[in-house]
């Protein structure tokens, strides 16, 4: 995990470094993750929460909420459809069980 954490830190400084803030990866690695915060993913990563990093990842806390609750929505919206479909199939089958 360390040397994963140090090659995370090292891109980090190369894409800093180079004036190039491609942080995507990071970006995408961190909304589709299990991390609890930008501050939790940085220790995580083994990157260095400083001003910059707090800059370059500004909102990105408040994307991964918001695909979170469409994510929550859309099973939700599922959840509702299998249910309704399930009810009609029941409506449908026991007057046709009752006439047997």
């Amino acid at each position: 995990m360390e040397v994963r954490g140090a090659l995370f830190s090292c891109i980090f400084e190369v894409v800093r470094r180079c004036g190039k803030v491609q942080l995507g990866y990071f970006k995408k690695e961190f909304i589709l993750g299990d991390y609890e915060s930008v501050r939790d993913f940085a220790a995580q990563k083994g990157i260095k929460y400083n001003g910059y990093f707090a800059e370059k990842t500004k909102g990105w806390a408040e994307e991964k909420r918001a695909r979170q609750e469409q994510k929550q929505s859309k099973i939700i919206e599922k959840t509702i459809e299998k249910i309704a479909k399930r009810s009609l199939i029941e409506m449908w089958l026991i007057p046709m069980q009752k006439e047997s």
